[in-house]
């Protein structure tokens, strides 16, 4: 059997790709060829500070962007890359601080997160533009620009985020599940 030379777009993103025959993420909807663009920006991020700068941010981008299958595992993974982004673009949590900060909500949620429907993703910047950026300069400022992307994609959703940030920030105590988080 022949394959396909046609590009493929990505499932999460929509990035259209080479065909490639490689990994994609295991839990997250996601092309081979968008999968190995991913992996790539990540590893200019482990090589340079100035753009590992914004390494949390360029996981909470794509990770959103690429949605799993409902489940309580992608509930708990896409809330938590959610949070992220919502804690460095609304709240102004600097990229390298929002993990620790999302990890505290996660923990304190538990099982409260429920799955948050994907909105169409279409449209949005995907990890393409970041690949592109030639030098750490346009490296964050394409991560910046994706990140406000695919935040403004889930606005559907961002009243139930800021009720779990609004909720952490109050300092109810560990274990306290609201009545009203995550449903929308």
């Amino acid at each position: 059997m022949m394959e396909s030379l046609t590009p493929t777009p990505c499932p999460g993103c929509g990035l259209v790709r080479p065909p490639d025959a490689g990994p994609s993420h295991d839990a997250m909807r996601s092309s081979p060829g968008c999968w190995k663009t991913f992996t790539e920006v990540l590893g200019r991020e482990y090589g340079d500070p100035d753009r590992w700068a914004v390494h949390a941010l360029t996981v909470d981008s794509w990770g959103a962007q690429h949605p799993g299958k409902p489940s309580a595992k992608n509930a708990r993974l896409i809330g938590g890359q959610l949070l992220g982004l919502a804690l460095v673009l609304e709240r102004g949590v600097a990229p390298e601080d929002a993990g620790r900060k999302r990890r505290t909500v996660l923990d304190r949620l538990g099982d409260g997160l429920v799955w948050l429907a994907p909105p169409d993703l279409a449209g949005a910047p995907t990890v393409a533009e970041v690949a592109a950026a030639r030098d750490a300069v346009s490296h964050v400022e394409a991560v910046h620009r994706w990140a406000r992307g695919v935040w403004q994609k889930w606005e559907p959703h961002h009243d139930t985020l800021r009720r779990w940030l609004d909720w952490l920030e109050a300092a109810s105590p560990p274990g306290f599940v609201p009545p009203a988080v995550g449903r929308d």
